[in-house]
């Protein structure tokens, strides 16, 4: 099956009309659709994406014992590479997190052999220049159209978030502007709309990146005067050096100025604190392939007034601390030698397209400091363009297409039960009830190890039942570090009475402080310290004081507002508004449901950035509260709005040894 389909792409990519195109083609696809942050999520996208990268990785599988061309330093290293993530995936907590990242990984390392072999010739390559060029305009336009004809913040569309928007800028641009050697005029205006489009990102990341490249261009025309294209390595270095010592710098000055810091960085410190944490536990291996999502959250606190309640963090917004965490330290080094390996590798004969490569590979070094989406794969497959445009002419020789084959198939092993039960789960969401549920079992069935369509199978079952609580507490287990998971097996397991239930709201209560639902749930048990849940519950969710269902315990009411009054740290009038809004007598009034939902907005859907699917919107819980007591809490800041974390409102911060208490 895979020897006719190699052969007949391997004959079309020796058509100059059609393989020039191919790889602007894979960069409009995913750009635009299956690369994205919304169309990567739905089964259509991930099922063209897949399609997309197994055909063209079939045209290159012959280049599987050096897909980037590198001498022998670089292919062991590479080799090494691979056999630390598959050590890493076979020792991880979560291996279900990482299998189809691994898949799509080595279909992608046949990415850049398959652009070579599309832009073998002078002209295949003009015009592969010229097609970028075309596709990162489109892209570019849609983005600034996005920041200021639609009203987005920051340019945003089509990749469906700023940063991988300018990480991808910055890869492409390059690509497009190569088409300059000979046509000034479409270079120029290429320039124009994309920087525009990168500056309306607002990323600084690849305003420091772009200045990477600049820099990189200007040091190696002093050095090499016209044979500027093959970046000397001080110049790499420098480049990169300098401009991140710059964007320190720049962080500072706008802390310093500011005079409270900037909150984007501080954001950033708690998750690199998180980090350290993590990776001083596992630091040779990781806790393997695409864990990030699912490991994180026992080790990271949240920060009041930075990060939204229920925020579901998908990566540590630099690459080689998350890779430090997934693939361990060893391999990030050994990465880092692949990637200069990449930089240094010398051609045959240098042109345009080439030395724009190289400055692309620069400006993806510098970005990924202050960026790591690696989910989006229109990034991945933009970068191993890139790659490819630097690869010979001429390559060294097939290898075979055994071993290649070989790894072609067990990729469509991973992918397609992952693509068909996703498929299912874009149905169950459409479904009713009934219906949902035996999608979602179909596909638990495709693909067991995923813990969400057990987790939602459980929730849409008929309650209450022990059944259902023990199969959502299967998949919180399954999901480590995903609070929402948790929230949802406490709730089927307070329904059910089961025994576990308590400890699994307070798992979730850890990992996400900040939202108020277990708490309050945990204040409705007969534990002793339940008005000390009831309390927390407040100050982090104030309308709760008005909940009707404590307005039938008023022995429980007043030792709330007894705690509250006495909470360390509270200021005193807020603790007094607070109690007495609890205490306060209801009598008739009107009454409102607070509602604690999953996936209500995109910004903190769980669903899509933890577990890259489609978001299912659904409510958890409703707590009918009084409209009196709301009345009187308006205007009362919250604990989230106080920043007030210390004391019994927010747990420790994460210890040395969290791992070993992650079930």
């Amino acid at each position: 099956m895979v020897a006719p389909l190699h052969g007949a792409l391997h004959g079309a990519l020796h058509e100059d009309s059609l393989r020039a195109l191919v790889p602007a083609l894979a960069l409009a696809l995913f750009a635009l659709f299956a690369g994205t942050v919304p169309g990567g999520a739905t089964a259509f996208g991930a099922i063209a994406g897949h399609l997309a990268l197994l055909g063209l990785a079939a045209a290159a599988l012959d280049r599987w014992s050096n897909p980037l061309e590198q001498g022998v330093p670089g292919r062991a290293t590479l080799a090494i590479v691979v056999v630390l993530a598959l050590v890493s995936l076979a020792s991880s907590p979560v291996p279900r997190a990482g299998r189809t990242g691994l898949a799509v990984a080595a279909l992608l390392l046949f990415l850049p052999a398959t652009v070579a072999r599309c832009w073998r010739t002078p002209t295949a390559r003009r015009r592969g220049a010229a097609a970028v060029a075309v596709v990162a305009a489109a892209v570019a336009l849609w983005a600034l159209a996005d920041r200021y004809f639609l009203g987005s913040p920051r340019a945003a569309m089509p990749l469906g978030h700023h940063l991988p928007m300018a990480a991808w800028l910055v890869v492409t641009l390059p690509l497009g502007l190569a088409v300059g050697a000979r046509h000034r005029a479409p270079a120029l205006l290429l320039a124009g709309v994309g920087g525009t489009a990168l500056l309306a990102t607002g990323s600084r990341s690849g305003l420091l990146a772009a200045a990477a490249q600049v820099l990189a261009v200007v040091v190696g025309r002093v050095r090499e005067g016209e044979r500027a294209g093959r970046l000397p390595t001080f110049a790499v270095v420098g480049g990169v050096v300098g401009s991140l010592v710059a964007g320190v710098a720049g962080v500072a000055a706008v802390a310093a100025l500011s005079g409270a810091g900037d909150p984007s960085v501080a954001a950033r410190w708690g998750y690199l604190r998180a980090a350290a944490a993590g990776i001083a536990e596992r630091p040779l291996l990781g806790w393997g392939p695409g864990s990030v999502p699912w490991t994180l959250a026992p080790f990271l606190r949240p920060q009041a007034g930075l990060n939204p309640p229920g925020e579901a963090v998908g990566d540590l917004h630099s690459l080689p601390v998350h890779l430090a965490w997934e693939l361990g330290l060893p391999a990030v080094v050994a990465l880092a030698f692949v990637g200069l390996a990449t930089l240094r590798r010398s051609r045959g004969s240098e042109d345009s397209l080439s030395r724009a490569g190289r400055l692309s590979i620069v400006g993806a070094l510098v970005m990924s400091a202050g960026c790591a989406p690696v989910a989006i794969v229109a990034l991945p497959v933009a970068l191993a363009v890139a790659v490819g445009a630097t690869l010979p002419s001429t390559p060294r020789g097939s290898s075979g297409r055994a071993p290649g084959v070989a790894v072609w198939l067990v990729a469509l092993a991973v992918l397609a039960p992952s693509d068909l039960a996703q498929s299912l789960w874009d149905a169950a969401r459409e479904a009713p009830d009934g219906g949902a549920r035996q999608l979602l079992g179909r596909a638990s069935a495709l693909d067991p190890d995923f813990p969400l369509y057990r987790a939602r199978r459980a929730w849409l079952s008929d309650r209450p039942s022990a059944t259902a609580a023990d199969e959502a507490l299967r998949a919180a287990r399954d999901g480590v570090g995903i609070a929402s998971l948790r929230w949802m097996a406490g709730i089927l397991g307070f329904e059910a009475r089961r025994p576990w239930a308590a400890g699994e709201l307070e798992e979730a209560w850890r990992m996400d402080p900040l939202v108020a639902l277990g708490p309050y749930l945990l204040s409705e048990s007969s534990r002793p310290d339940a008005h000390l849940w009831g309390a927390r519950a407040v100050l982090v969710e104030p309308i709760l004081g008005g909940s009707l269902a404590w307005r039938s315990r008023p022995g429980f009411v007043t030792r709330v507002g007894e705690a509250l009054r006495s909470w360390p740290g509270l200021d005193p009038s807020i603790a007094a508004a607070l109690a007495s809004a609890v205490e306060a007598p209801t009598g008739a009034t009107d009454s409102r449901d607070l509602v604690f939902g999953l996936d209500g907005r995109p910004a903190t859907a769980v669903t899509l950035h933890l577990f890259r699917r489609s978001p299912w919107a659904a409510d958890l819980l409703r707590v009918p509260v009084a409209s009196g007591p709301v009345e009187r809490l308006a205007g009362v800041p919250s604990a989230p709005d106080l920043a007030l974390l210390e004391g019994p409102v927010a747990p420790p911060p994460p210890r040395q040894g969290a791992a070993r208490k992650i079930p």
